[in-house]
């Protein structure tokens, strides 16, 4: 062999550094890698800086961090423009070996046993592995015929024993082919699949799985019997999962046994070939195992069970034999380090630090802290899960994105992490030099800390990386550059994503037009407008920079924006999250369509405007917040906001956004869970649907789990999936099937929606309310979706999130949807979360008397039930709230006959309520709105023992026998610190009187067992409203322990 020394590089999946024998765990059976522990140098603090499969091996193969990667999540592909490890060792003459799981070239979100994505072909995609290659994209199911690889073809190469031992045979038969030429040094990465899950019996030998106890078994010391509210789907614990947690370790441990076997095989053969006296060793694994420690399962947090791992690395000839160090070895050193060992060249935009002068003992140069990186979901592209944390030899500092909670762990008194220091005085120099080096350490490497579908958006396209934070791929026509400060940049239908899109918000120019005779003066035409505004936020809100809070009758936007050469020969359409009343859109003068209603989504094809290059957009607005045919909601009619009516909102108040796609394509997707039978059922209106098939693939988590194609026919197509595997969503447990749906035209694929499902059912059983079969009491809060700032427009994604955390924070499971359409990320979160909605109208401002409102009225409600019904928090739908006599004037009950009869049209798998409160005409739930804040009374009227519904309204509306029914109104308790503001009745007049009259009025429902439902008001204050349980800028007016406390009690329709 040359000077150079050999590398033999093996790491494990998902082996955390506490489940091998030498570092003191009984259960373990690991002789072999305790063995080499021996014999090596073990690096005790090393830690994965982004614990997931394909972050880490990026890492690994190019020394720098996710943020210059790319591999944010796993299952998109990595760019092969980076220079990478192989690229060093293939031009500095080493033979390159690769072997086992590589999880770096899948392009497509499931379907990973398909040869199109477990396959890499010879090439650039190997990443300079130009010699032996037997390797897959990933899989975790460890015999034939699961367990397979492949070399230079497509065809797959079955596993004739348990993968492990098969790998490590294949290991030694080219080992011992590339000794034979010792003037040649070899470097072989050899990619272990075990202790990976599934951990099932049927997952590992038996006769290694009896050799553990199960009596050895329990749940960690810093489990917690709740899912972390930060954690994504696969953190998350069912109480199957729970259950099984014991056990799950038993057969992680017996892999690890087979694993301890296969080292042990490895090493006796690496010893026999004399390899040993001229080859680098190590020995690690890509990130650890939480096991339900801090309420999460799998990896991708900065918890020490998911960050730390073995790293033993043995230098030819044992030199290094049993020497312990405690430098903080992060994954981005390790190419470095490497290199550094094997005299080769280190390239210039490496971000780690090479630690081959402390192996080799020439210096003690080592990193003064490990800086992690969590990019979001481990898989999807879910936003709300991205952290960031500093961790040195003591402590660990993290921070979150979403709502910027900090932690701060001492791992010397804390090993198990269980006290936050965050806010002891004692730890503020500690955490104060910690955020700053993170803050530093950031900057250095670009890293802004950006939500998830940034990336999506921004580094990838189909699910390929074209840019990273340091990196640009792309070829600028390609992919025109987005400035980073755009509000509201996330995708705004999370659940039927397109890939080609352009998000339109921020500044453009505007224009009040109070006489509305902008028309006639031009200003369509006109090239400038006399103001600006930032879209997508109202004119009378702060975020907007205009802060108008008169009544504007006529508002003007105009921007330009410039197409991507991939939109050419396409249809182009523009989309309106909502604008608010009657809208006429322009785009290079010509007109492309006009549009009513406030609340509503809506798409407007402007192909035949455009012209090449850039193209001017002219949004016309006219909103008429008096009119009694226009619905308005809680929308002051008066200048001021009052009682409960608050500040307008004019014009466009969500995201625009552009999309392109080809002449066929899908219109609308309708997805119908049936939970009884397992089976998803699809029907989807196509444009252009002549001789076209959908293609429909699911899955949950890493399985897939059934595909269906069915043929368009006269524009529809409907398909039904069996699910192979059942993963029911509820309440508080959010579980969300990813839903893959492509059109093809002629074999040809033309159209693809990225999508997602909860498997569930709802209805009644008697006067119970059911999910799935089994009573859930609702526990609702009213929650009316006004921002300070921004009006009617959530000021980021996260504040979306947060209200729904703050609300289960209190014990709350769901919310009334109150006068308003809230925004299809809204109802995102909540089916990621387990939260239960009820969808509803703006109808205030209405005048129901008139039969003329079902038209003003019924067409946007049409909207919106088509636009929503595919959430899974959807549980029912209420198109109108309180009825009240217009001027003197009753209810014209057809309007609300008609609207709840075209809804159960729609949709017969939800109940509908006809009018919240009153006045009924047909309905499936009978529900009033009960104020009295005298607890005694209130228990009078709804307590244990009374009629099933206390009726305030005897001559207007009547209970009908056997109805469900609950008080979907009450509270409203007045508490301020000045006792200034509005609410309902006399306001206590200390917090423990608020908390005694909250907890009379709500167990006279909770102990109801006819009732299957509260909604309290409210969430939160609104302006002048002041009974919120928190107060308009999200601060908690009490302990939410102790309303939760009161929430959370066991309801008596709950009973066996």
């Amino acid at each position: 062999m040359a000077n150079r020394p050999n590398l033999l590089y093996v790491f494990a999946d998902q082996l955390r550094r506490t489940s091998c024998g030498y570092t003191g765990y009984k259960n373990a059976i690991t002789p072999n890698i305790d063995a080499f522990h021996d014999c090596s140098m073990d690096f005790t603090q090393a830690v994965s800086g982004h614990p997931v499969c394909a972050p880490y091996r990026a890492t690994l193969f190019t020394g720098k961090y996710t943020s210059s990667t790319g591999v944010v999540i796993n299952e998109i592909r990595f760019n092969p423009n980076q220079r990478c490890i192989g690229h060093v060792l293939t031009e500095g003459g080493y033979e390159t070996a690769y072997i086992g799981k590589w999880h770096l070239y899948a392009d497509e979100w499931g379907n990973h046993f398909d040869p199109k994505n477990s396959f890499v072909p010879k090439g650039p995609d190997r990443l300079g592995f130009d010699d032996y290659w037997a390797a897959y994209g990933f899989h975790h199911e460890y015999f034939a015929p699961h367990a397979y690889y492949h070399e230079d073809g497509p065809q797959k190469i079955y596993a004739d024993k348990y993968e492990p031992y098969a790998q490590v045979d294949l290991a030694i038969r080219h080992l011992k082919r590339m000794s034979e030429n010792p003037d040649k040094p070899f470097a072989m990465f050899l990619s272990l699949g075990v202790p990976h899950d599934p951990w099932i019996p049927e997952n590992v030998p038996k006769e290694m799985l009896d050799k553990f106890d199960p009596k050895n078994y329990d749940y960690p010391p810093n489990y917690l019997p709740q899912d972390d509210p930060h954690g994504d789907a696969w953190a998350h614990l069912s109480e199957e999962e729970r259950k099984a947690l014991p056990e799950w370790m038993r057969v992680y441990d017996a892999m690890v046994g087979c694993l301890d076997e296969a080292i042990g095989n490895l090493m006796n053969a690496v010893r026999e070939m004399g390899l040993d006296k001229n080859t680098i060793i190590i020995f690690t694994s890509d990130h650890g195992e939480c096991f339900g420690a801090h309420g999460r399962r799998a990896k991708n947090i900065f918890y020490e069970e998911a960050v730390r791992v073995p790293f033993m690395l043995r230098m030819p000839n044992g030199t290094q034999a049993k020497k312990e160090t405690d430098a903080c070895l992060n994954s981005v050193d390790l190419m470095p380090t490497l290199l550094d060992l094997m005299h080769l060249p280190i390239p210039a935009d490496v971000q780690g630090q090479s630690l081959a002068g402390l192996i080799t003992g020439e210096n003690n140069r080592e990193p003064k802290f490990q800086f992690m990186q969590g990019m979001g979901a481990v898989a999807d592209w879910g936003d709300g899960y991205e952290w960031r944390a500093l961790r040195n030899k003591q402590y660990t500092y993290a921070i979150y994105r979403v709502d910027g909670a900090e932690m701060l762990f001492d791992h010397e008194k804390d090993p198990y992490e269980m006290v936050n220091l965050i806010d002891d005085p004692a730890y503020a120099q500690v955490r104060d030099e910690m955020k700053a080096q993170m803050k530093a350490e950031m900057a250095r490497v670009n890293d802004n800390f950006e939500a998830t579908s940034y990336y999506r958006d921004h580094w990838t396209k189909d699910r390929h990386i074209i840019r990273t934070a340091t990196d640009d791929y792309s070829k600028p026509a390609d992919v025109p550059p987005i400035p980073k400060d755009i509000p509201r940049p996330e995708y705004p239908r999370p659940q039927f994503v397109r890939d080609d899109w352009m998000n339109l918000n921020g500044e453009w120019q505007f224009e009040i037009d109070q006489g509305c005779s902008g028309r006639a003066r031009g200003l369509v035409e006109k090239e400038a407008l006399n103001g600006k505004i930032i879209v997508p936020f109202c004119p009378e809100s702060e975020l907007s920079g205009v802060n108008n809070k008169d009544f504007m009758r006529c508002v003007w936007y105009k921007r330009t924006f410039t197409l991507p050469d991939d939109a050419a020969r396409k249809s182009v359409f523009v989309n309106f999250g909502a604008v608010d009343y009657d809208c006429e859109v322009w785009v290079n003068g010509t007109s492309v369509g006009t549009h009513r209603g406030g609340y509503t989504s809506f798409a407007m094809e402007i192909t035949k405007a455009l012209k090449a290059g850039e193209n001017v957009i002219t949004v016309c607005a006219e909103d008429d917040t008096r009119s009694p045919m226009q619905p308005t909601g809680k929308q002051s009619g008066e200048y001021a906001s009052h009682g409960c009516l608050y500040t307008r909102t004019t014009g466009i108040w969500q995201t625009v956004w552009l999309e392109w796609m080809n002449d066929s394509h899908f219109e609308q997707v309708f997805l119908t869970p049936d939970a009884a039978n397992a089976t998803l059922h699809i029907r989807a209106k196509v444009h252009g649907g002549k001789d076209c098939t959908m293609k429909v693939a699911t899955a949950y988590k890493d399985d897939f789990t059934g595909t269906a194609e069915a043929k368009v026919n006269g524009g529809w197509v409907q398909a039904t999936v069996q699910l192979t595997k059942t993963f029911l969503w509820t309440v508080g447990d959010g579980k969300l099937y990813d839903l893959q749906l492509l059109l093809e035209k002629d074999g040809e694929p033309v159209d693809a929606l990225s999508s997602y499902f909860g498997l569930r059912s709802v209805g009644f059983d008697g006067m119970k309310f059911v999910i799935n079969g089994k009573p859930v009491f609702q526990r609702l809060v009213l929650d009316q979706g006004f921002y300070p700032d921004g009006i009617y427009t959530a000021p980021s994604d996260a504040a979306l999130k947060r209200d729904i955390e703050l609300s289960m924070a209190m014990g709350f499971n769901g919310a009334r949807l109150h006068e308003k359409v809230f925004e299809p990320r809204f109802l995102y979160w909540a089916d990621r979360l387990g939260y239960l909605c009820w969808g509803e109208m703006a109808n205030w401002g209405l005048d129901h008397s008139d039969i003329g409102a079902l038209n003003a009225f019924e067409r946007e409600w049409i909207d919106e039930v088509r636009r929503d019904y595919s959430a899974p928090s959807i549980i029912g739908w209420c198109p109108f709230n309180e009825t009240w006599d217009y001027n003197g004037r009753r209810q014209n009950d057809d309007v609300l006959r008609m609207t709840y009869r075209v809804t159960k049209a729609m949709d017969i798998t939800r109940p509908v309520i006809d009018t919240s409160g009153n006045y009924h005409v047909e309905t499936d739930i009978h529900d009033v709105h009960d104020y009295e804040q005298n607890p005694e009374e209130f228990a009078r009227r709804y307590g244990p023992g009374t009629e099933p519904i206390y009726e305030r309204f005897p001559d207007r509306q009547k209970y009908v026998s056997g109805r469900p029914v609950f008080v979907s109104e009450y509270g409203g308790i007045r508490w301020t610190d000045d006792q200034s503001g509005w609410g309902y009745g006399e306001g206590p007049k200390t917090e423990e009187e608020f908390i005694e009259r909250y907890r009379g009025l709500t167990n006279a429902l909770l102990d109801n067992p006819d009732h299957f439902a509260f909604c309290y008001t409210q969430l939160t204050d609104v302006e002048q409203e002041q009974n919120g349980l928190y107060t308009y800028d999200r601060k908690p007016k009490f302990d939410p322990a102790i309303i939760r406390a009161i929430n959370a009690r066991k309801a008596a329709m709950e009973e066996e």
